[in-house]
């Protein structure tokens, strides 16, 4: 069942687990690509001509986590840890257990 405030916007929990999904889609993403960069790099063989798109990406996946990863109910950042329980600012309940 998909809890919905009746502003038919979804609950602060089912929003949470949503910006959650997309963090760790986002860092499964970067990893993915990041990995045979690493390699490149530790190899010698990245152009110089790929810097600055992975500059980009890696800029890029930072602004979109910082807008992503917040409190859905103070829209503070809510830090490095992906299991919240509650907001460390606004002391919401962020998951239902």
């Amino acid at each position: 069942m998909n809890p919905v405030q009746p502003t038919g916007k979804p609950s602060v929990p089912e929003e949470f687990r949503a910006r959650q999904r997309r963090q760790k889609i986002l860092a499964f993403g970067l990893f993915v690509v990041m990995t045979p960069v690493l390699v490149a790099i530790k190899l010698r063989r990245l152009s110089i001509s790929w810097v600055i798109p992975i500059v980009v990406l890696i800029l890029g996946a930072m602004v979109y986590s910082l807008k992503n990863w917040r409190c859905p109910a103070c829209q503070k950042v809510l830090g490095r840890s992906w299991n919240y329980q509650i907001c460390p600012a606004g002391k919401e309940t962020l998951e239902n257990r």
